[in-house]
């Protein structure tokens, strides 16, 4: 090997999979035990790729405390940082998600020929159970106090807190998972009334509810009854009342709304109806989001904060549109029919897919002649094929 740790570290961490295949061809496991010797893993698409192809996994997770996940058919592999199997979860489907404090919150199928059912784990980082299972969760997996959602019965549940050490907070009834260092929680003595808590359990705010959403652009609706909802801040401070039929989290700055008179519009942080009234939206997302038209119930993508359309070259409207995700979203103009585009409104990568997914760490799955492959910022295949039938 002619060249030194060094440049080859750089390499590494650069993503240049190019360049290393140049320099080493099939030696690429010796470029990879160096890395692991010197505890240098990267955590860039590139390497990712690398390590996919070395140990033959269809899948590799970013790295995230030292640890990734890699998938391959029906079996999951969590890794440590020198590419150790830690232990491994056969099961036919199965979600995880990185690693914070220590903890991943994983869940897999168990579902039967009479039932559609998941069970999920908080794991630590050797993969060993610390809560668990439970029929859900609520709220973000990598918030420091989880939600789940635990079934008593047939027509019973339970949600509760959980930390990161496994233990269930008690004497404290959910009525939100926790978001932005806040959560709601339906008072003991009255089931009429909410208190906004820290991740303390300190109370912030007591409001008269039925029920709330998370605390998302520091802002959180609560329903007093019926069609009223108080929009409330961080603090539990009133905002704004609206009369609603039905409201959703804010994101980006922008709660998606429904209107009792019927349509949909968007709800900025000041409690103002802003833009509407359509017949569907995709949540704003960097700026962007997608809306049908009551005219033709074709989607188009409208700008933040002007609520004017965005792209002159889509004005003709598109069938379903996603929301944008790592600078690209998601178009369906017909069945097996999907592309991708970017903040200009073009087709980056030049062609169609029969399936695809939102940009998500860094990758997005698509269908390509009957199997699934992973595709890249550039739209180059970094992990794949998998055979469909199998997902």
């Amino acid at each position: 090997m002619q060249s030194n740790d060094t440049e080859i570290i750089d390499l590494f961490v650069s993503d240049s999979i190019e360049r290393l295949e140049e320099l080493f061809g099939e030696q690429n496991k010796i470029v990879l035990e160096i890395l692991v010797s010197r505890g240098d893993y990267a955590t860039g698409i590139a390497s990712r790729e690398l390590i996919a192809s070395i140990f033959e996994y269809d899948y590799i997770s970013s790295f995230s405390e030292d640890r990734a996940w890699a998938y391959k058919n029906d079996r999951t592999d969590l890794l440590d940082d020198r590419g150790d199997v830690l232990k491994s979860f056969n099961y036919r489907s199965f979600n995880f998600s990185p690693f914070i404090d220590g903890v991943s919150v994983v869940s897999y199928d168990t579902s039967t020929d009479m039932t559609l059912a998941f069970q999920y784990l908080l794991v630590n980082k050797q993969g060993k159970r610390i809560a668990g299972p439970f029929a859900g969760i609520l709220g973000k997996p990598t918030e420091k106090i989880l939600c789940f959602r635990k079934e008593n019965g047939i027509s019973e549940r339970t949600d509760l807190f959980v930390r990161h050490d496994g233990t269930v907070v008690e004497g404290v009834i959910p009525a939100t998972p926790f978001s932005e260092n806040r959560a709601w929680i339906k008072a003991q003595d009255n089931s009429a009334e909410l208190i906004l808590v820290d991740e303390e359990f300190n109370a912030i705010a007591r409001r008269i509810g039925n029920s709330a959403t998370a605390m998302s652009s520091e802002r959180s609706w609560v329903n007093t009854g019926g069609t009223m909802y108080d929009l409330v801040n961080e603090k539990g401070e009133l905002v704004n009342t609206l009369n609603l039929a039905h409201v959703t989290e804010f994101k980006d700055g922008y709660s998606i709304i429904s209107m009792v008179s019927g349509g949909i519009a968007f709800v900025n942080q000041a409690g103002d109806i802003v833009f509407g009234q359509y017949l569907g939206v995709a949540p704003f997302s960097e700026g962007l989001a997608a809306i049908r038209r009551p005219e033709d119930g074709r989607y188009i993508y409208i700008s933040s904060p002007s609520g004017l359309p965005r792209f002159t070259n889509d004005l003709q409207g598109y069938n379903e549109a996603s929301s944008f995700s790592e600078g690209y979203a998601v178009i369906l103009e017909n069945p097996d029919d999907y592309y991708f585009i970017d903040h200009h409104g073009d087709n980056p990568f030049g062609r169609h897919f029969e399936f695809a997914t939102s940009f998500e760490d860094g990758v997005a799955k698509v269908g390509i002649d009957g199997k699934y492959y992973w595709i890249d910022h550039s739209g180059q295949i970094v992990f794949g094929p998998v055979e469909r039938s199998e997902e």
